[in-house]
């Protein structure tokens, strides 16, 4: 868990990452570092469709996408991406997968609990 602070880059001290390390501080490095290469980054869109070789199998040749009314066709040049927000700060999201997960685990206050 030693990813770096958004804000600043620099890695969390290990005795804060329980409560301060989360997706976020990995994902937005690969953000730029993506961007860096050229990789266009849909936000709003909803993927409704993948386009394969054969309708269940085979090579991965685009995706089909939805934005507001626009339903759009992407042919992919080597690979599709497929990433979703994170569910952990989501107490009845989480829940539906695990009844126990309810408000007091929360990530800042497991973090309190295990120091």
């Amino acid at each position: 868990m030693s990813w770096p602070l958004v804000q600043t880059g620099v890695p969390v001290e290990p005795e804060d990452e329980l409560r301060t390390s989360s997706g976020v501080g990995l994902i937005r490095p690969l953000e730029s570092y993506a961007r860096k290469l050229g990789v266009e980054i849909l936000l709003k869109h909803r993927m409704t469709a993948i386009i394969r070789e054969l309708s269940a199998s085979g090579r991965v040749l685009g995706i089909q996408v939805m934005n507001e009314d626009d339903t759009l066709k992407i042919r992919v040049k080597k690979g599709v991406i497929i990433a979703t927000g994170g569910s952990s700060g989501n107490v009845n999201f989480r829940r539906m997968f695990d009844p126990s997960l309810t408000e007091e685990y929360d990530s800042f206050s497991l973090g309190d609990q295990l120091q």
